[in-house]
């Protein structure tokens, strides 16, 4: 293969690769004891799409589960988020503080908006 063939052949990939729309998530990270949360979205529509909430206590090995959301809103202006998911779980956001409602308890949670992202 001459190297202006190559080169075509890669512009042809590079090109066809970049007309793949891009899939962009970002995140907001709440952490609490014994209980974390992370809400995804999605960057170009804002629109909330997932739910991870992580376990970590230092006893056990760490775990996590990642939920589907039913309901949902969010003011990114405000600093105010509302994630509603399966099995009554919940995690509501105002601001640096949030509450994860999981396990048919409330834990208070430290939410970080500078990270976005």
């Amino acid at each position: 293969m001459t190297r202006s063939s190559y080169a075509a052949a890669l512009a042809s990939v590079l090109l066809a690769c970049a007309s793949l729309p891009a899939a962009a998530n970002g995140s907001l990270f709440c952490e609490g004891s014994p209980y974390s949360a992370e809400v995804q979205f999605s960057l170009s529509s804002g629109r909330l799409t997932d739910l991870v909430v992580s376990r970590d206590d230092g006893m056990a090995p760490a775990s996590s589960e990642r939920l589907t959301l039913q309901r949902q809103s969010a003011d990114y202006r405000r600093q105010s988020m509302r994630a509603i998911a399966s099995k009554g779980v919940s995690l509501r956001v105002a601001r640096a503080k949030g509450t994860l409602t999981y396990a048919g308890r409330q834990h208070s949670l430290r939410c970080d908006w500078s990270g976005l992202g």
